[in-house]
């Protein structure tokens, strides 16, 4: 028989917090998920975060070689 853990437990196993630590988490103003890194416009501005936004090669996208559609 396995006797599941306390919710406690499970939270602190989760966060490393104990639940009367009431340590908030950062959420992502843009997508509203939980985050680790956001990323800012040179206006400052956030746009996205790790979890909305996917990071990829520049030399992979079309878009990033404007002299390629005149050909």
């Amino acid at each position: 028989m396995q006797i599941p853990d306390d919710p406690y437990i499970k939270f602190a196993e989760q966060t490393g917090y104990a639940p009367w630590q009431n340590v908030k988490q950062p959420r992502c103003p843009v997508c509203g998920n939980e985050c680790e890194i956001v990323y800012k416009d040179s206006s400052n501005e956030i746009v996205g975060c790790d979890e909305c936004l996917t990071g990829c090669d520049a030399t992979d996208e079309e878009a990033c070689f404007p002299e390629w559609e005149d050909e």
